[in-house]
């Protein structure tokens, strides 16, 4: 069986070991000590959510109750206690990133055809400490997404239609 959450509960302790309890506290530490001043359009709350439950992208009501089974694998181990201390034995973990985050990939940055596109890194009170991005990682991620797809599909480059309205290049040409 995969049992995702205890997986990952495994994979945070493993990680944290003796911070474990404090682990929320670490996620927003990291956060505005690694992400903030170079990607700040990932927004502290996804963060935090990515590094609690695991999933990064969610979208709109969708509930999350299947487990993406490529991110668990064996791994050779040793056991560290016991009368069995020192053997060798295959190990079932989530083997998934849990500190850098998928919004690297596809997520803080995208090619801007145009001033629409453009229109996706717009913050709202900028230099006044409440600086907040108009968009977020998850839609700059399906941007990107749509953007390479529509290019191996058309031939052509993805277009936003509309502002602020990341679906809007989609549908005839």
């Amino acid at each position: 069986t995969f049992d995702m959450v205890a997986l990952l509960d495994q994979r945070h302790r493993a990680l944290y070991e003796d911070r474990f309890d404090s682990r929320k506290a670490l996620y927003d530490w990291d956060y505005h000590a690694s992400f903030k001043a170079k990607a700040s359009i990932i927004h502290i709350k996804q963060y935090k959510e990515w590094r609690e439950t695991g999933i990064a992208f969610e979208f709109g009501d969708q509930i999350y109750n299947e487990p993406n089974r490529t991110l668990m694998t064996y791994t050779e181990g040793v056991l560290k206690k016991g009368k069995d201390r020192g053997i060798k034995k295959e190990v079932k973990g989530f083997w998934g990133d849990i500190v850098c985050s998928p919004y690297i990939s596809f997520g803080i940055d995208c090619e801007t055809p145009d001033p629409l596109a453009e229109g996706l890194f717009e913050i709202y009170n900028k230099n006044t400490g409440t600086e907040q991005h108009r968009h977020h990682a998850v839609e700059v991620a399906l941007v990107s997404l749509f953007a390479v797809l529509w290019e191996l599909e058309t031939g052509h480059i993805y277009r936003l239609k509309k502002a602020n309205d990341v679906y809007s290049g989609l549908g005839v040409e």
